[in-house]
């Protein structure tokens, strides 16, 4: 597989897009799907490398990376405020997550919980 890291806004994760992304022979048309996470992969079947025998080709992985901006403009900061005025906060099973360090995380996907 071919991989590519996709960086995005946080107003295309949560509501979608259509982005193009590199490939070995130009581009292609993704369509990011609304209330997808960071760390997300979008599968590009048969974009990827060919595989030995020649015939046919592997796919291209997409990773998704929600950028968080570190400089906001006025009016950025204003419309941030609004919304957390108003969002809900995280679910649970992902507050929880957050708190568990990297080899319990592992173990987890293994074991299944």
């Amino acid at each position: 597989a071919l991989f590519h890291e996709l960086p995005i806004t946080f107003s295309q994760a949560a509501l979608g897009d259509e982005v193009r992304v590199p490939t070995i022979e130009g581009t292609a048309r993704v369509t990011i799907p609304a209330g997808i996470q960071s760390g997300d992969h979008l599968n590009l079947r048969g974009l990827g490398l060919p595989e030995l025998s020649g015939h046919v080709r592997g796919d291209q992985v997409v990773r998704v990376v929600v950028w968080t901006p570190d400089d906001l403009t006025d009016q950025q900061e204003q419309a941030l405020e609004t919304l957390r005025s108003v969002e809900a906060p995280a679910p649970e099973h992902i507050r929880r997550r957050s708190h568990k360090g990297f080899w319990s995380r592992v173990k987890e996907a293994f074991t299944g919980g």
